[in-house]
């Protein structure tokens, strides 16, 4: 009975899953370019839902633009960030302190880049 409770206990997953969320979370401060318009100073705040799930809030001036949802995954030392509706889409990469992203909405194309 021992031996059988030892096997099942060692045969365990290990039901964890990394915390991505937690390494890309913070505010990033660069330059936001709406593509064939022009550039401006802004921030891009991510912020953990789950682990692997951001929300980010895109501050322009005192205007701020929210967007949730954003799956986060990693390969090799860069962590992606991507969220799809019919609306439109979002890619982001996150590399030690740097995350560039692109929004797309059918008409426009911004750009963010940045540092925290």
């Amino acid at each position: 009975m021992g031996f059988l409770l030892l096997l099942a206990t060692s045969c365990e997953k290990d039901s964890s899953s990394p915390d991505y969320a937690s390494i890309v979370a913070g505010t990033y401060n660069g330059t936001v370019t709406v593509v064939g318009t022009g550039s401006v100073s802004g921030s891009s705040k991510l912020t953990k839902s789950s682990d692997k799930v951001v929300n980010l809030v895109i501050t322009i001036g005192s205007s701020s633009i929210p967007l949730n949802g954003i799956d986060v995954s990693k390969s090799g030392s860069n962590y992606y960030l991507n969220y799809t509706d019919a609306s439109g889409s979002f890619s982001g990469t996150v590399n030690g302190n740097s995350l560039t992203w692109t929004l797309t909405d059918g008409n426009d194309t911004i750009t963010f880049s940045g540092t925290r």
